[in-house]
C-alpha cells in the first residue's frame, strides 16, 4: 500500500520547501481561476474532518475548499461521536479510512495526532494542534506575498507575544523556505520550536527593536483555546502571563517602528485590547481579512496535494508569477 502524504508541520525534516513552494504556487493561481474549472478535480472523494477543539475559519475553509474541488466533507465532533464513551484514536482513525480519501484534525494535544496518523490509511493534515498550525502560516504567508508582490524570502517577518503553536509554525517556515524572522517574546513564554544553527529566525527582549524593518507583525492571542481558569493557582499564573505581555501589545506606537507599508495580521480568534489594540485591528494597516480569506486558498492546495491531484510545479510557477 502507497505511503499516505500528509501534511501536519512545515519544518524541513517534514515536508520540503519545494513542496511548500510548490502548494503556495498553486493555491495563487486557484485564487484567480473559474471555479468551473475545478470543481471536478476531487469528484467522488470525501475528505474527513475530526474537531477535538471548536473551529470556525479551519472548518469553513476547508468545507469549502473541498466543495470547490468538487469533493464532499464529513465533519465528526468527538462529543458526537464513540470517542466520547472511550474508543480509541486508533480505532476512530481505521474507520475514517474505510469512507474517506483524507482527514483533517484538529486536537489540543499533538501526540494524539502523531497516534491518529499511525493507524490512518489516508492522508491527514494538521488542524491545529498545541505545538504547531501549519495551515494557517502557510496562507500568512501567501497573503503577505500578494501584499509585497515578492516572494517571501525578500521579507522580514516578526512574531510578537505569546510564543505559541503558531509561532513554532512560523519559526519552522522560516527556516525551510529562507526568510527572516523576528521574534520577541516574554521570557517565560517563548516558542519550543526554536531552531540550532540558522540564520533565518532572531531573537529580540525589546519588541520595539524585534519590529524594526520588518514588513509584517503578527500576534495572537495571549490565552490559547481551551485554557483553564478553574483553580486558584491557575487564575494566578494566568494573570502573571497576562502582566508579562502587557509591553508586547501590537500598538499603533509598536507598529510606526516597523517598515512604513508594514502590515498586521492575527490567525484570530482576537482580543482587542490585550494583545492589539483595536486602532491597529480596525486599521488600514491590518490584513486579518485577507488572510481568512486566503484559508480557503491554500486549503484547495494542500487538500490537492495530499491527494496528489495538484498540476506540475513548472506550468504552476510561470502562471504564479504572471498573476
Amino acid at each position: 500500500m502507497t505511503t499516505p502524504r500528509h501534511f501536519l508541520n512545515l519544518d524541513r525534516d517534514t515536508l520540503s520547501g519545494e513542496t511548500l513552494r510548490h502548494i503556495l504556487d498553486v493555491a495563487k493561481v486557484w485564487k484567480h481561476t473559474p471555479p468551473q474549472t475545478l470543481d471536478s478535480l476531487l469528484h467522488g472523494k470525501t475528505l474527513a474532518m475530526l474537531f477535538m477543539q471548536p473551529s470556525t475559519r479551519t472548518r469553513l475553509s476547508f468545507e469549502n475548499a473541498m466543495y470547490r474541488l468538487g469533493g464532499n466533507v464529513t465533519t465528526l465532533h468527538t462529543a458526537q461521536s464513540q470517542m466520547q464513551r472511550g474508543e480509541s484514536l486508533k480505532d476512530t482513525a481505521r474507520v475514517l479510512s474505510c469512507y474517506s480519501q483524507c482527514a483533517v484534525m484538529r486536537t489540543p494535544h499533538h501526540q494524539a495526532l502523531d497516534a491518529f496518523v499511525r493507524y490512518s490509511r489516508i492522508p491527514v493534515i494538521n488542524g491545529l494542534t498545541d505545538t504547531s498550525h501549519p495551515c494557517q502560516v502557510l496562507s500568512d504567508i501567501m497573503t503577505l506575498e500578494e501584499e509585497f508582490h515578492c516572494p517571501i524570502t525578500e521579507c522580514t517577518v516578526c512574531w510578537v507575544g505569546d510564543g505559541n503553536n503558531v509561532a513554532n509554525s512560523w519559526i519552522h517556515a522560516a527556516d525551510n523556505l529562507g526568510f527572516h524572522l523576528h521574534l520577541s517574546c516574554p521570557p517565560r513564554h517563548k516558542p519550543t520550536a526554536l531552531p540550532r544553527g540558522t540564520s533565518f529566525v532572531r531573537s529580540f527582549d525589546d519588541p520595539y527593536e524585534a519590529v524594526v524593518g520588518c514588513h509584517a507583525v503578527i500576534t495572537d492571542t495571549w490565552f490559547s483555546m481551551g485554557t483553564s481558569r478553574g483553580s486558584l493557582l491557575r487564575r494566578l499564573a494566568l494573570r502573571r502571563k497576562k502582566r508579562a505581555l502587557q509591553p508586547y501589545q501590537v500598538s499603533d506606537t509598536l507598529m510606526a517602528r516597523a517598515e512604513s507599508k508594514a502590515v498586521f495580521m492575527h490567525c484570530l480568534p482576537a482580543y482587542i485590547g490585550q494583545e492589539v489594540s483595536v486602532s491597529v485591528f480596525e486599521g488600514t494597516r491590518s490584513r486579518v481579512w485577507q488572510g481568512v480569506a486566503n484559508r480557503m486558498h491554500t486549503q484547495k492546495a494542500i487538500i490537492a496535494w495530499c491527494l496528489d491531484a495538484l498540476p506540475d510545479s513548472s506550468s504552476t510557477t510561470a502562471k504564479s508569477a504572471a498573476t
